[in-house]
């Protein structure tokens, strides 16, 4: 096989407390036989599509619209034609992580003692790239009941998206859907919440969340325009969750579980001359903020938006 190692990282930092300091991104080993890879290390999530993602001028790549996770895996992947390609995925949680009774924390997946695993399958020729992905996750966020026995209650969660981009002369277009359950790992709105609460036992179930964007990029030589935009939806939970009479009693744990949905759109225009890129970028986001009812799914939503204006200079070499 022939091998190669990648090592990326950043200065963001990974909290608040740690801004500026140098943050790993990916760090990975790749095997490659004539038609079989094998990847070892750190990289993208499998939902995070290298060939179909944002290139927004923000940091963020669109979260919560668009999935943003790099994870510790194993990945192997097929070129069964110069067209077809497919990877399937083994990995855990590290800096994207989800959330529970403990916070944000990768113990949940490590609690459960299974790797989340994911499916893609991709197509690939000059004018169009499109495919899908397929994932599936159990976590246990508790591991003792009420009464201070051990808990073994797990939950249960998939994933998939569909994602195409289309390619010509003069103008890319991206498209992705994504529908899944407990998504907060991905950075995506939604999470889980309890369903049943006793002192001998806690149940949960899922929230779902879908979520569209598409962006439409011109390519012109030196000035490009472009505009993305996107929405995502909490489709409450897939059982009731806890509660008594009209009174909800369940822990909530996610991202955005008192929203029913977000829309963002984001024009920008950039200027490239040599490695130096100049470029300008609107933002502007609107969320429905309200309050969930016995199945998760949230009412009465009142919306609150928000607008940035980003300058950005960006060298490449």
């Amino acid at each position: 096989a022939k091998s190669k190692a990648v090592i990326e990282f950043d200065f963001l930092g990974t909290g608040e407390g740690y801004v500026n300091m140098v943050r790993m991104r990916h760090a990975f080993i790749k095997l490659q036989w004539d038609k079989t890879g094998l990847l070892i290390g750190q990289y993208w999530h499998p939902l995070f599509i290298t060939s179909t993602y944002p290139d927004i001028l923000g940091w963020g790549g669109s979260a919560p619209l668009n999935v943003l996770s790099r994870n510790p895996q194993i990945r192997l992947i097929y070129q069964f034609t110069p067209q077809l390609s497919g990877n399937i995925s083994a990995l855990s949680h590290r800096d994207f992580t989800g959330t529970g009774p403990q916070g944000y924390s990768s113990k949940y997946i490590r609690n459960s003692g299974i790797p989340e695993v994911n499916m893609q399958m991709t197509v690939k020729t000059d004018a169009l790239i499109t495919g899908f992905t397929a994932g599936y996750k159990v976590i246990k966020p508790c591991e003792l009941t009420l009464a201070g026995n051990k808990l073994t209650e797990t939950l249960q969660s998939w994933q998939s998206n569909i994602f195409a981009t289309f390619i010509s002369p003069k103008v890319d277009v991206k498209l992705v859907g994504l529908y899944g359950q407990n998504l907060t790992n991905l950075l995506m709105l939604g999470g889980y919440a309890e369903k049943s609460v006793t002192p001998e036992n806690i149940t949960y179930t899922n929230l779902i969340t879908s979520s569209v964007w598409t962006e439409i990029t011109s390519k012109g030589e030196r000035t490009r325009v472009a505009v993305f935009a996107g929405l995502s939806t909490n489709h409450g939970a897939a059982d009731e969750v806890a509660h008594s009479g009209d009174v909800i009693t369940a822990n909530f744990y996610g991202r955005g579980t008192d929203i029913a949905s977000l829309f963002r759109i984001a024009p920008r225009v950039s200027f490239s001359s040599g490695p130096l890129l100049w470029g300008v970028e609107y933002t502007w986001t609107t969320a429905a903020y309200g309050t969930p009812d016995n199945k998760g799914k949230v009412r009465d939503t009142d919306s609150a938006s928000m607008y940035r204006i980003q300058l950005a200079a960006k060298y490449s070499f």
